[in-house]
């Protein structure tokens, strides 16, 4: 501040007289200026736009949690379905359909089914693996498989396609 003070006297020196006379006014207005351009309209503008901002934010927040109850119903739904007998009965005329006498289906401890596979040809397998993910919303959460010649044998956990337990 002090060498301010000391500059002050050069600077207003190549001033002409009318200006020397409001130096000190005219460097108060030039601040003032760039205070209200750089802080202060920024601000305002902000503010003005609050109400606006704060509407679309809570119309997202309500999005969001209804998205997420959606969701949860689903899973809800897709776990429910997974352990009604109607559901057992129709993964075992699918399983006896597509694979024959060559599948053992049991429940599974986590809510599932596990099927034991002995000498299932590929094609079968892989048309059986398609119509429980598209008929019975259901994907294969683990498998293991073993190449017996032709055929395949092994097993493999079926679980809800919302998401495998």
């Amino acid at each position: 501040m002090t060498s301010i003070r000391a500059a002050l006297p050069t600077l207003t020196a190549r001033l002409p007289a009318p200006l020397r006379r409001h130096a000190g006014s005219l460097l108060v207005g030039v601040l003032l200026l760039a205070w209200t351009l750089g802080v202060a309209w920024p601000a305002w503008l902000s503010l003005q736009q609050a109400p606006q901002r704060l509407t679309q934010a809570q119309a997202q927040a309500q999005r969001t949690a209804a998205l997420a109850q959606a969701l949860a119903e689903r899973k809800a739904a897709a776990d429910a379905g997974t352990t009604s007998p109607a559901t057992l009965e129709a993964v075992r005329a699918l399983t006896q359909e597509r694979l024959g006498a060559g599948a053992q289906l049991r429940a599974d401890e986590a809510g599932g089914w596990r099927v034991e596979l002995a000498g299932v040809p590929a094609q079968a397998l892989a048309h059986w693996l398609v119509a429980l993910r598209e008929r019975l919303a259901l994907q294969v959460a683990e498998l293991d498989l073993q190449r017996d010649g032709d055929l395949w044998r092994g097993q493999a956990r079926l679980a809800p396609a919302g998401g495998a337990r």
